[in-house]
């Protein structure tokens, strides 16, 4: 079996020669170089494509998160460690400056952003303020809390244990068939 060229790369300024390890996978190198080596590939291709697609630097990204204290800007859960931020980018914006929606420029980006958040928060509502607005109003004041503290309080003919209360019976103490549902 060939030997790993990164072992041997690594032992040649050692004077002792160690036994090097197996090459199973190609470069011939060994598992963990292997690895390395992947790690490597798809660091570079994601640094490719953010500046393809963004015209951002992989260092611009990685100083764009730390700025954003290494999370989501919007959720600050999500930290990108299973999967990497999304470049959130201004659509009106990059039409504003003559190129393609789907790509960006230094003046579209607005942060880094999770996939939920990116896509399900401000691609759903399609950067509508007034739609986030009337959702953070919703959290302050739901409608169903909103609607008990509006409504009269029972009377005390309509307490609890009389049989004008208790639900699908009539005040004569038949059962009520109108509110029973159909009947099968």
């Amino acid at each position: 079996m060939k030997e790993c060229k990164d072992c041997l790369a690594e032992t040649l300024g050692n004077a002792p020669r160690v036994k090097l390890r197996p090459a199973k996978y190609p470069g011939p190198r060994c598992a963990t170089h292997w690895r390395v080596f992947r790690k490597q590939v798809r660091e570079r291709a994601w640094a490719e494509h953010i500046h393809k697609t963004y015209g951002m630097t992989a260092e611009f990204y990685r100083a764009l998160l730390a700025s954003q204290g290494g999370k989501c800007a919007i959720c600050q859960r999500a930290t990108g460690a299973a999967r990497r931020l999304a470049v959130d980018h201004n659509h009106k914006q990059a039409l504003l400056d003559g190129h393609a929606e789907e790509h960006g420029c230094e003046n579209c980006w607005r942060g880094l952003l999770c996939r939920m958040c990116n896509r399900n928060v401000l691609g759903h509502l399609r950067d509508d303020t007034a739609a986030l607005q009337r959702a953070i109003d919703y959290l302050h004041h739901p409608p169903a809390q909103v609607l008990q503290h509006t409504r009269p309080a029972p009377s005390a003919s309509g307490a609890a244990g009389s049989p004008s209360a208790s639900p699908g019976s009539s005040a004569a103490g038949a059962p009520d068939t109108a509110s029973s549902g159909p009947r099968t």
